[in-house]
């Protein structure tokens, strides 16, 4: 039982697909839907630009993440640095 299937006029998009085999049926349910091929492709499309959108705002948060992570970085350094010139400024009085 395929989930989609398209006609020449008409795709069928089906869901809540079970295997049923009892004494009387042996077969498939499900829910379907009928969609005229335009509609479907326009739902494409649609799909396609909101999961474009997401990817972009992914790749965003993402440059966002690791430039503050360099930055965060480049803190620890210097708050690495001066923990240890204190440090060795202070061995000199003990």
């Amino acid at each position: 039982m395929t989930p989609i299937e398209v006609g020449k006029t008409t795709v069928f998009i089906r869901t809540n697909i079970t295997r049923v085999e009892t004494e009387e049926f042996s077969g498939w349910e499900y829910d379907e839907e009928q969609v005229p091929v335009t509609d479907f492709i326009a739902r494409l499309q649609n799909e396609k630009d909101v999961l474009q959108e997401e990817v972009y705002v992914l790749q965003e948060v993402t440059f966002d993440a690791v430039t503050e992570s360099e930055s965060t970085k480049a803190e620890l350094l210097v708050l690495q640095e001066l923990v240890f010139d204190l440090i060795v400024s202070q061995e000199g009085t003990v």
